[in-house]
């Protein structure tokens, strides 16, 4: 009987434990979040967080009509796939007044493109990093410190002033550079872009 009552209370003991280790690994204080509407969910909006396997996660503000958004596709698409299994987490963003899911599923096919995608509902992302044009990167650690902002790479250093290939590849830069040491720099360069449609 005594060891009957040792063994649940060992029992209980050991789901209070685990439960209260669920908690702590959902809620993860510190962790990064977002509010968005993923394309592929049911249309309503959602609060994304940083995983417990993400080191990084990149906001990449996109526009479906914006050419030299366009150009930054297939960099962005070779980024995920070599960095996504070494933690990092790649977040497209549609923040454009609008936009459609029909628009962005289109392009995202076209250029063969994997991983999540969303809207800015209110374009709350963009007004909580100040972000200005598309293509505009913000790359975060997973408590929300900033690796860096800006542009993609250097192929474009105004509107219409293009070169054939980038020379520098500024968001490449700073994600190896933090997946070596662990210390987010906080590194900015200057985007450019097309000037994002404000929700009247």
């Amino acid at each position: 009987m005594r060891i009957h009552r040792l063994v649940l209370l060992c029992l209980v003991a050991a789901a209070f434990l685990l439960g209260g280790c669920r908690h702590s690994a959902a809620s993860r204080p510190g962790a990064l979040s977002w509010r968005w509407t993923p394309i592929d969910g049911d249309g309503r909006e959602e609060v994304g967080h940083s995983g417990p396997t993400d080191r990084a996660v990149v906001l990449a503000f996109l526009g479906t009509e914006c050419p030299i958004a366009q150009r930054m596709l297939p960099e962005l698409d070779r980024l995920q796939r070599e960095l996504g299994p070494r933690g990092v987490r790649f977040l497209a963003i549609y923040p454009n007044a609008g936009e459609t899911r029909e628009g962005i599923q289109q392009q995202r096919r076209r250029a063969g493109l994997a991983g999540e995608a969303g809207f800015d509902p209110g374009q709350r992302l963009v007004d909580r990093w100040q972000v200005t044009v598309t293509p505009e990167v913000v790359a975060l650690a997973a408590d929300g410190s900033l690796i860096y902002h800006g542009r993609v790479n250097d192929q474009y250093a105004a509107l219409g002033k293009g070169r054939p290939a980038a020379t520098r590849h500024d968001l490449r830069e700073a994600l190896e550079a933090f997946l070596a040491t662990g210390s987010p720099e906080g590194r900015r360069t200057d985007p450019v872009g097309c000037r994002i449609l404000r929700t009247p």
